[in-house]
């Protein structure tokens, strides 16, 4: 697309600096930018790159209003970021159209408004919304409701029974509805648990590549409206995530555990199963949570504690050889002591 500068101002609710007309094609890094390109600088680490870019044009916070020209500063930087990358967001359009190699089962109820391309696999008694968009090898089951406006990604799997709201994102390989991993050793026969629940997902919900969620047991896993999930995440069976949470890349939630809304988790960072976190937790990279904890904190370490504590604990790891070697000679004095004592 092309836009002027102008419009973009506009849109993006910011202040002109320099040529108003001035036509605008795509989005790069202050490094990288081209003359048609506009870039962004929000940090000073980075205006050291000012002098040698070639962007066309910049967004700008306020603090650099005075750096560049032509440019559009803005109050709120990181709202105005988010705009401009959404108006050149590739997005993909709604042809209208099903692919003659799509399977169909029966009973279902599919919007006129909604794309499904080759190869894709739909079941039984399945309800599709307006505006959604299916990529190719996509498989839906039987019994899945699907909302307005969704966008699935090839190769994702569907399983049946799920139900997903509107204007959810389902990126490429991720699996939602799979059985969860449950087995019983009985008199050393290990017996498969078979999950006879589903998966509900509400609205605005993002889920990253080869995500997988598992089905209820008995009852549901329930991903709240607003979540967003990376690549490479395990959410167990019957887990209930709230409202706006964030899940980093390769974080792991066992069953039956219970989140609040807004919980941020770290990349690599594991809760263990049956408990209950609160609203507004931080979990740090890599932290493993063993137990249930209240609202409002930040969680580090393994095992997880109050980050405060968990900086503590590490301060006096590292000072561990010292405090040894100290001990040992305290030791030695001592039985120096004793010895002369005894003489």
């Amino acid at each position: 697309m092309v836009i002027t500068l102008g419009e973009l101002a506009a849109r993006l609710n910011g202040k002109i600096a320099g040529d108003s007309n001035k036509k605008i094609s795509g989005v790069a890094s202050i490094q990288e930018a081209k003359k048609n390109d506009i870039s962004f600088l929000f940090d000073a680490r980075y205006q050291k790159f000012l002098d040698s870019s070639d962007a066309g044009a910049l967004l700008l916070s306020e603090e650099f209003s005075d750096s560049f020209s032509p440019s559009i500063v803005v109050k709120n930087s990181d709202k105005a970021y988010v705009e401009l990358l959404s108006i050149f967001a590739d997005e993909k359009s709604i042809s209208n159209s099903i692919h003659k190699s799509a399977i169909i089962g029966e009973n279902c109820d599919i919007s006129e408004s909604i794309s499904i391309a080759g190869n894709v696999v739909i079941g039984d008694n399945v309800v599709i919304g307006d505006n959604t968009i299916i990529e190719p090898n996509v498989t839906i089951g039987n019994d899945v409701t699907i909302g307005n406006d969704c966008y699935f990604s090839p190769s994702s799997v569907i399983y049946e029974r799920v139900k997903i709201g509107n204007r959810v994102r389902v990126h490429a390989g991720a699996i939602i509805g799979s059985d969860g991993f449950g087995f019983r050793n009985i008199k050393g026969t290990i017996r498969k648990v078979y999950h006879l629940g589903d998966v509900q997902i509400g609205d605005d919900v993002e889920i990253g590549a080869n995500t997988t969620i598992d089905r209820g047991t008995v009852g549901s896993t329930i991903i709240e409206n607003g979540c967003k999930l990376d690549n490479l995440i395990q959410i167990a069976h019957n887990v209930h995530l709230g409202k706006n949470c964030m899940l980093a890349a390769q974080v792991g939630i066992a069953g039956s555990t219970k989140l609040g809304h807004s919980v941020i988790m770290g990349g690599k960072s594991g809760i263990a199963g049956h408990l209950e976190i609160g609203n507004q937790v931080m979990i740090a990279t890599k932290a493993g949570v063993t137990h249930s904890f209240s609202s409002n904190l930040i969680l580090s370490g393994f095992p997880a504690r109050e980050h405060t504590a968990s900086k503590r604990i590490e301060a006096i790891i590292s000072r561990l050889p010292k405090i040894i070697t100290d001990l040992r000679g305290m030791r030695h004095q001592i039985e120096k002591l004793e010895e002369e004592m005894h003489a």
